[in-house]
């Protein structure tokens, strides 16, 4: 081997080292009902992928890009019960929903894996909304070459389980991974408002549990998302001809969507 060549990384095996935990667990009150009055709030809006260089242009035109991380692609492997918990809570709107995910990245174009990954439980109440995120050990190279079926994804949820439980009790059986989604993102700032925002593009499956779910489909859905995270729930002012253009509001979940486009297409 050449000094210019670089050896793989090593197989995971067993549990990831956790490197750094950010986010907090929703609070608890008297009667049991999380406290979210604090959270900031996400909302989303969606759009035809094909208008996506005249929203994107937009947001380059007045906005500011979000820091290092402004353009990259994400993958995401969801976690559910065999009885699709998470799925149901997105599909029939629930207030309260739970997610938990492992999520890792890489680079544009191409898509080469970079840095660690991240296992995240997310928890909302409405539109409001809280994020435990912790960094592992595990490389986004290392997961992209492990069975999403296999030893190692499995028992990623331990690494979250008690605080899961203590905000939404006991889950119905553990949690299994189930799919991956990947997705192009650019990241902004609306400079006034601070709102920061996101378009997520190319949004596709790319690996599935086959014990779980039928072969993916790996074309995009054709539907793109733009996320909005701040203290309102609209777009900012500056931005406001976008519904114009065709950006609807939508309680959308990339999950849940992927879910039913996978299901449809296996009748």
């Amino acid at each position: 081997m050449t000094s210019l060549e670089t050896k793989p990384p090593p197989p995971a095996r067993g549990l990831p080292q956790i490197l750094g935990v950010t986010g907090s667990t929703p609070d608890h009150v008297e009667d049991g009902v999380p406290g979210f009055a604090e959270d900031e709030h996400e909302t989303k809006f969606t759009f035809d992928e094909r208008i996506l260089p005249r929203v994107l242009g937009t947001l380059r035109a007045r906005c500011q890009p979000d820091g290092r991380y402004a353009v990259g692609q994400v993958r995401s492997i969801y976690y559910d019960t065999h009885r699709w918990q998470a799925v149901d809570e997105k599909l029939n709107s629930d207030f309260l929903k739970t997610k938990v995910r492992l999520r890792h990245y890489g680079a544009l174009p191409g898509g080469a894996p970079v840095g660690n990954a991240f296992l995240e439980a997310k928890f909302k109440l409405g539109s409001c909304r809280r994020k435990l995120r912790v960094q592992t050990d595990w490389t986004a190279q290392q997961v992209r070459q492990m069975d999403l079926g296999g030893p190692e994804l499995r028992r990623v949820p331990e690494l979250l389980l008690q605080d899961i439980c203590g905000f939404h009790g006991e889950p119905p059986g553990p949690l299994l991974p189930a799919m991956e989604v990947t997705y192009h993102r650019f990241r902004f700032v609306e400079p006034r408002s601070g709102a920061r925002l996101s378009i997520d593009t190319q949004i596709r499956v790319t690996r599935v549990n086959r014990s779980r779910l039928p072969a993916p489909r790996k074309l995009p859905l054709g539907r793109a998302v733009l996320e909005v995270k701040g203290e309102h729930q609209a777009l900012p002012q500056s931005l406001a001809d976008l519904y114009q253009l065709g950006c609807k509001r939508e309680a959308f979940s990339k999950f849940g969507v992927c879910f039913q486009w996978l299901r449809y297409a296996s009748h």
